[in-house]
């Protein structure tokens, strides 16, 4: 580009260069906005992650990674915390659904 650090200084300062750059990066690269379709596949892809670990940290860096593999653009933490915490909660369900049948049925 031959352009000095000092160039990138005020990039931002217009919004409708920020918003045309990474419209044009997400066309180039193939991306794809977060999405109801993807929360479905992430939230199934993490269910069976949970049987791996119920650790916080390990099912976020996988949504992560996911995401990444999936080339979808990252919705905000909260969200992609969000999504961990229905996971841990209604596998946990899940889980205690089966233990309570073979307890009754037994």
């Amino acid at each position: 580009m031959n352009v000095g650090p000092n160039a990138f200084k005020f990039y931002g300062n217009r919004q409708n260069t920020v918003f045309e750059h990474f419209k044009d990066i997400k066309n180039i690269y193939g991306y794809k906005p977060f999405s109801e379709e993807n929360y479905s596949e992430i939230c199934e892809f993490l269910g069976n992650k949970y049987f791996q670990s119920d650790n916080s940290y390990f099912l976020i860096t996988s949504c992560v990674e996911k995401l990444k593999d999936m080339k979808i653009i990252f919705p905000g933490i909260s969200k992609i915390e969000e999504i961990v915490s229905e996971i841990k909660v209604k596998s946990e369900e899940n889980i205690l659904s089966i233990i309570n049948s073979a307890i009754t049925d037994a």
